[in-house]
């Protein structure tokens, strides 16, 4: 199911140990941070033509966990993360591009199909 930019904020914020679990409000500054976070994330895929989706659109499932990544990435650097998490975050954001491109080609498969042959 699609997300909204508000909502992959919040799980960018809960892959940086900021917030922990769904009922955290987060600072509004954080919130702020991360939107524009989401928005600069977004204009570098939308000049290298790789996504699918407006600005404005809700993020597709298939590239929320990429995207996040990249979120979470750009602004690691303003927020107490501890050096696991960050190895985590920058470890996924590298693939997160090859995977956002795969994602977009029209031959993309985004489940393993059984072998037809027997």
């Amino acid at each position: 199911m699609p997300i909204s930019k508000q909502a992959m904020g919040l799980l960018a914020l809960q892959a940086l140990k900021v917030i922990e679990g769904n009922d955290v409000t987060p600072e509004p500054n954080d919130t702020l941070v991360i939107e524009q976070a989401y928005d600069n994330v977004y204009a570098r895929l939308a000049s290298e033509e790789i996504v699918s989706w407006s600005l404005t659109e809700d993020i597709p499932d298939l590239f929320i966990d990429p995207v996040m990544w990249l979120v979470a990435a750009s602004r690691v650097s303003l927020f107490d993360v501890d050096p696991q998490t960050l190895n985590i975050i920058l470890a996924n954001s590298e693939r997160s591009i090859g995977e956002i491109t795969k994602r977009t080609t029209i031959d993309y498969v985004p489940f393993p199909v059984p072998s037809e042959y027997f």
